[in-house]
């Protein structure tokens, strides 16, 4: 189970993710409309699946919140998935530059907030709090 601190910073960091992938959503759907060089109706709909896989992620961070038996490991399997979907869909498919860049910082966003919990979940099975080390370390 981790601890109140690094569940607040999982959370922050997947919120930080729904954040970018709905307004990739909202973007790549506009930008179908009213600027096709930019988008099309495939970017559209990949942005708006990326929205819905989020949703999933808010009700898995959500149970983490409220400490939930096995929610830990529910974030961590899905930030695992959805970053390798973010890195693969970004290197495959023909989408534009700043749907790259989007997929690229979610990524980055999500294994920051599963690396966190892999730690956390490491340190509590030898006695220690590696998190709660780093935060001091950090002077937090």
């Amino acid at each position: 189970m981790p601890t109140k601190r690094s569940a607040i910073t999982v959370a922050i960091l997947i919120g930080a993710y729904i954040v970018l992938s709905w307004v990739c959503a909202v973007v790549a759907v506009l930008a179908d409309r009213t600027t096709p060089s930019q988008a099309n109706l495939e970017t559209a709909v990949h942005g708006v699946i990326l929205a819905a896989v989020s949703i999933i992620t808010l009700v898995f961070t959500i149970g983490l919140l409220q400490q939930r038996p096995g929610a830990s490991r529910r974030v961590i399997l899905i930030c695992v998935i959805v970053v390798v979907a973010l890195i693969v869909t970004a290197a495959v498919l023909p989408l534009p530059a700043w749907m790259v860049v989007t997929h690229i910082v979610g990524a980055a966003l999500l294994a920051a907030a599963a690396a966190i919990l892999l730690r956390q979940a490491r340190g509590t099975r030898d006695g220690r709090n590696p998190v709660k080390d780093d935060f001091q370390a950090l002077g937090v």
